[in-house]
């Protein structure tokens, strides 16, 4: 071997381990989830010295070896041919420039469109099309299976997630995706992001008290069952998806606190609603209607299930603190003529409301709840 080529493969060397510690020593990360370095000046440089062939290898394997040691081992490939290229073209344009200022200067630039150009190529390779890509304004775009979502680290819902999901089994947030996608399409609606987390956490835990032999009665089963029959299918269903999925069969009343936190999910997180007041809220006023009307009442008819529902949308303007008030007395008035007895009842339920939440029902709010509780014990 001649002592050119040896001088020519020390330089190279020398040269590979510059770029190599140039790029470890700044690196400013990038969006794509690599960064940015000043290991393109020895890049460069290698090409200039040692001629394309030569500053290629100096200036990728440099490159790559830096990839690897600081961690960026999934750019590493992409990083070799780059890189290498980038001081292949280099070398070709300077010399092609007479080695001149000017050469220099244009080498670097287009070097570094090679760079931006080859990276983003690479970045699409790793990371697949935009979600937009192919798709008209106002579009509709399906969710796919390796769809990703990302959380800035300045969202104050990320670091409790992060925590999280890095101390519970990945088994678990399936299970949870599995529930709400049964929930959403069952019953038609978009429910909270906040439900991943606090779902995630409640189905870990519960399972954990079952190996355990640990007890929790949930105090507001029979209303979130009785009151919120759609949602509790969901989470009987979900009971099911554990069994199948962890091989652990979960009490029935598991199925009443997915449900409940499906119910909590549905609203709108900033309005104050809380599924476990509103339960007991429309147990309380179910029960002043049960023994101030003396008439049994199925929990299983229709007119059951219209006063419910009634319930749970009074519940929900109460706790939100948006409660109808209308300044026109006309159904009031209509309602102590037509059902003096309903009226009573719903007189009953405003004097409990205002002892207990210290919240006074207007005179419309009152009167519809007279309305609904005269449907239901006339069975019209």
């Amino acid at each position: 071997m001649s002592d050119k080529k040896i001088r020519t493969m020390v330089m190279a060397a020398v040269l590979a381990a510059l770029a190599c510690v140039a790029t470890m020593v700044v690196q400013i990360p990038s969006p794509m989830n690599g960064y940015v370095n000043l290991g393109d000046c020895f890049v460069l440089l290698s090409g200039w010295l040692l001629g394309p062939w030569w500053g290629a290898a100096a200036g990728g394997i440099g490159s790559m070896l830096a990839d690897l040691l600081l961690g960026y081992g999934h750019y590493a490939p992409g990083t070799l041919v780059i890189k290498g290229l980038m001081a292949l073209v280099g070398a070709l344009v300077f010399k092609a420039f007479g080695k001149s200022t000017v050469g220099t200067l244009v080498s670097g630039v287009v070097s570094e469109v090679i760079m931006v150009a080859g990276y983003f190529g690479y970045a699409a390779l790793l990371l697949g099309k935009g979600i937009g890509y192919g798709r008209k304004a106002g579009e509709p775009i399906e969710r796919q299976p390796s769809d990703r979502v990302f959380l800035p680290l300045s969202n104050p819902d990320a670091q409790p997630m992060l925590e999280l999901f890095s101390s519970i089994p990945a088994s678990y947030l399936e299970l949870t995706q599995d529930i709400v996608d049964d929930a959403e399409q069952s019953l038609g609606v978009k429910l909270s992001a906040h439900i991943y987390l606090l779902l995630t956490d409640h189905l870990h835990f519960a399972v954990e008290r079952q190996q355990k032999g640990l007890v929790v009665t949930n105090r507001i089963f029979w209303e979130i069952k009785h009151f919120y029959p759609k949602e509790y299918a969901v989470g009987q269903r979900g009971l099911q998806k554990v069994k199948a999925k962890l091989g652990i069969e979960l009490p029935d009343e598991e199925a009443g606190n997915i449900a409940f936190h499906i119910v909590n999910a549905r609203q709108d997180p900033q309005a104050g609603y809380d599924a476990m007041r509103a339960a007991q809220l429309i147990g309380e006023l179910s029960n002043i209607v049960t023994y101030s009307m003396h008439c049994p009442v199925s929990t299983e008819s229709i007119h059951y299930a219209r006063f419910v529902s009634h319930l749970q949308y009074f519940a929900e303007r109460f706790f939100s603190g948006k409660l109808m008030d209308s300044e026109d007395d006309f159904l009031f008035q209509q309602m102590q003529q037509n059902y003096p007895a309903a009226v009573t009842c719903a007189e009953k339920i405003r004097t409990f409301v205002l002892r207990k939440y210290g919240v006074f029902l207007p005179n419309e709010e009152t009167a519809y709840l007279a309305l609904h509780v005269a449907r239901l014990t006339s069975g019209k």
